[in-house]
């Protein structure tokens, strides 16, 4: 699918947050309105409509023309979008305004989620795993192995994406910057070591 104009992605994006809408359910009316929103945008003069036609890019298809993928595709492109706005705005609110301190760590957070991907995959696995009536001790046993030693390496990995991101922005050096990017746990262990046995009430069945 195409990529959305992003004058029309973020019309959108504030009408679903408004809502707050947290997925696809209840989409489709509030896409309708925001294309409704961008067409009166325009002129009703037939000349004028012409000239913005050749300068804007084509609108994007209606909800109901979409594909279930397209639609997942859509819903997604607006998570990440909304992720990446909402970082810098709490990055700004922080006092943290520099454009290019925003954009490092913004590019950081897409490799991020793109390369610990395997290492979530293995987990998935293991839970579906405990999930299930059959599977043996020793067919379990080798998955357990199989996210032991994915969690080993994905700590390496991210050891080194935080250094090679510390080189970029030196947040090291930055002890307010460190400390908030530490809560966050866009460095370091310490924000999950605060969750502590919170997350034992989201449960895995």
């Amino acid at each position: 699918m195409q990529h959305l104009p992003k004058m029309f992605l973020s019309r959108l994006l504030n009408v679903v947050l408004v809502a707050g809408v947290t997925n696809g359910v209840g989409l489709a009316p509030l896409l309708a309105q925001a294309q409704i929103a961008q067409a009166h945008t325009t002129s009703n003069h037939s000349t004028s409509v012409a000239i913005d036609s050749a300068a804007k890019p084509p609108s994007p298809p209606a909800w109901q023309n979409l594909t279930v993928e397209q639609r997942q595709q859509l819903v997604q492109q607006m998570r990440l979008q909304a992720r990446d706005d909402n970082l810098k705005r709490m990055l700004g609110n922080a006092g943290f305004t520099d454009p290019k301190l925003q954009d490092a760590l913004v590019t950081f957070i897409k490799a991020e989620e793109q390369a610990v991907q395997p290492y979530r995959d293995k987990g998935r696995k293991l839970i579906e795993a405990l999930r299930s009536k059959t599977l043996t001790d020793a067919q379990l046993a080798m998955l357990l192995n199989d996210f032991r030693a994915a969690a080993e390496d994905e700590k390496q990995r991210r050891t080194a994406a935080q250094q090679a991101l510390d080189k970029q922005i030196a947040y090291t050096r930055n002890p307010r910057l460190e400390a908030y990017l530490r809560l966050l746990g866009l460095v370091g262990d310490e924000a999950s070591l605060l969750v502590g046995t919170e997350s034992l009430g989201n449960g895995t069945g």
